[in-house]
């Protein structure tokens, strides 16, 4: 049996065993590895899958007699130091036989794996390069205990590491016997000081238990890869370092695409995000783990996916390749349900206001503190967005079997009947329900929406940078949320004495008791005007991944007249941030 990887000198590079990356210019997923196999027997070790990977379809183009993976198994296995077919049959492998070959009925090995180890039998007397291009995945590795096990490492092909230094931080492997095939197809023990190659499989044996996958251990947070599907907006991926010395990992993309990177900036004390490129570097001492957090800006999104490698290195000759998918959202508008907040800093200076005007007194620069207020707003189908006070989530079924149901958004108490609950309280069905203190209107409000018991926005577009809508809250004298009414109070009747001069119902009485002053109308005009570019992030940094996709932000003003003799004017900022896409209320 002889392997590609027994050619340790630098004539290994001519015989091309390596890892050719060699992404598509449309984002791929794949990438190809290619072995140059000898006649005889060959050991090499797959990191991808490819995409048909039924065995005759990835074999079938070359003259090989066999092709055998080992099935691991929890009682411990000694390696075959002089392998042939036969001894192979009868230790429990996965073989595969051409359909020329008579042995053909008795295949049991019917797919090609990611992360797995195959001896390939060639026949003919030529070298044949082998290339295997599909898609790289992450698995954690089996290991037998107190037995020899056939492996391979994801390690750097421009700079693999010895076994030692690989194997350095494990109890269960260092300083164990390793065995590679040499170029007469025989298993021989190997120095620990020797350097190991990409894509080859190697026997070692294992002292007890283990879990090893190298000095750098690469998990994804979910699956085998960095899915990002339609709905995920971040992804997180662990890195530990389990080596015996500080470790500086690189991540970059083989594709270029919209993926940022979480960091925390510590001159303005909270985390910020970053593009994605070959500069990003990541840190961990021995024992340590470090997070790296990926989102999509899918508002940079160009067509309908986007798929790339993410790989890791460690600059020591580890390197791990993650698979990396992201869609665009199903919703293409601004349309749902969006919470957010108002933050209150700038207020009129009452005691700067010249004696006899009319009009607002200055604004005060800053105040010593904010005044934060929640703020509910709906933007529906066609881009209408509205205030809101309350809102609930509800559930509505399916109407078919195939149709799973959907959630819905009430302002409309009376339609809670209609539904079912979209949450689960001590095991009762009941509704989400958000609601804002800071906003109160009704029906007097000119802006008022009956059907959607909202105040309609009117002037620009939802989201739109430099665009500004507006509305406004209208408080009558007997609106229960008017600072000047007390519902209670004898002299807040809004009579002024009108019985006592006139009979009830007159056109003077009616006359009295509206010009009656004994409360007074408050009118709140709102303005919210949309940023282009994210507020919300310091100077010259990266904006949020989801900014004007899930999330918007901007200026915020508001004039109150009727509070005091002189109109009063608070300004501030507002963010919002898209938490349901339905984009209709009540249905």
């Amino acid at each position: 049996m002889r392997s590609p990887s027994s050619y340790s000198r630098p004539a290994l590079a001519a015989l091309a065993l390596a890892f050719l990356l060699a992404p598509s210019a449309s984002a791929t997923q794949e990438t190809s590895q290619t072995f140059l196999l000898q006649p005889g027997w060959s050991s090499i070790y797959l990191e991808v899958e490819p995409a048909d990977n039924d065995t005759a379809a990835v074999f079938g183009g070359l003259p090989v007699d066999s092709v055998w993976t080992w099935r691991p198994d929890p009682s411990p296995v000694q390696f075959v130091a002089n392998p042939s077919e036969p001894q192979l049959r009868r230790t429990g492998w996965l073989g595969y036989f051409p359909a020329s070959r008579p042995e053909s009925f008795l295949t049991n090995l019917h797919r090609v794996q990611a992360n797995r180890p195959y001896l390939i039998k060639l026949g003919g007397s030529s070298p044949v390069s082998f290339t295997v291009t599909g898609r790289p995945s992450w698995r954690p590795r089996r290991w037998v205990p107190d037995s020899f096990n056939l492996v391979g490492a994801e390690v750097d092909p421009a700079a693999p590491p010895t076994f030692e230094s690989w194997f350095a931080g494990s109890p269960a492997h260092d300083g164990q016997a390793i065995y590679r095939l040499d170029g007469t197809g025989t298993w021989q023990p190997t120095s620990p000081t020797a350097t190991m190659a990409s894509g080859e499989a190697f026997w070692i044996y294992t002292k007890g238990s283990s879990d090893w996958a190298g000095p750098m251990q690469v998990v994804p947070r979910l699956g085998d890869g960095i899915d990002f599907d339609r709905v995920l907006r971040e992804f997180e991926v662990n890195v530990t370092n389990r080596g015996t010395a500080p470790a500086s990992y690189t991540a970059r993309l083989l594709t270029a695409g919209p993926i940022s990177y979480q960091t925390f900036d510590a001159g303005n004390s909270e985390f910020v995000w970053n593009r994605l490129d070959s500069s990003t570097i990541l840190t961990a001492g021995p024992g340590e783990a470090t997070t790296l957090r990926l989102a999509v800006r899918r508002n940079d999104l160009t067509g309908p996916e986007h798929r790339s490698i993410l790989e890791i290195t460690d600059g020591a000759g580890g390197r791990v390749l993650l698979p990396l998918h992201a869609l665009p959202l199903e919703v293409t508008s601004f349309a749902g349900l969006w919470i957010g907040s108002v933050s209150l800093d700038q207020v009129s200076s009452l005691p700067a206001a010249t004696v006899g005007s009319t009009g607002p007194p200055p604004l005060e620069p800053t105040t010593s503190s904010t005044f934060d207020l929640r703020l509910l707003v709906h933007v529906d189908d066609g881009g209408q967005a509205r205030l809101l006070r309350d809102v609930i989530q509800m559930w509505e079924d399916g109407a078919t079997a195939g149709d799973p149901g959907r959630f819905v958004l009430l302002t409309d108490p009376s339609r809670i009947g209609d539904f079912e609950g979209s949450s689960v309280a001590d095991g009762e069905q009941v509704g989400r329900r958000v609601s804002t203190a800071g906003y109160d209107f009704g029906p007097d409000s000119a802006d008022w929406d009956a059907t959607a018991l909202a105040l309609s926005f009117g002037g620009g577009n939802f989201g739109t940078g430099g665009s500004t809508l507006a509305t406004a809250i209208t408080l009558p004298p007997t609106h229960p949320s008017n600072p000047f009414y007390h519902r209670y109070h004898p002299d807040h009747d809004q009579d002024c004495g009108c019985d006592a001069l006139y009979t009830a119902g007159t056109t003077e009485h009616t006359s009295c008791v509206s010009s009656c002053d004994e409360s007074f109308e408050i009118v709140r005009e709102l303005e919210l005007t949309f940023a282009a570019a994210d507020p919300t992030v310091p100077d010259g940094a990266d904006p949020r991944p989801d900014w004007l996709v899930t999330r918007v932000a901007g200026s915020y003003a508001e004039t109150i007249t009727g509070l005091h003799r002189l109109p009063l004017e608070v300004a501030g900022t507002f963010t919002l941030q898209r938490v349901a896409d339905q984009g209709e209320l009540n249905p």
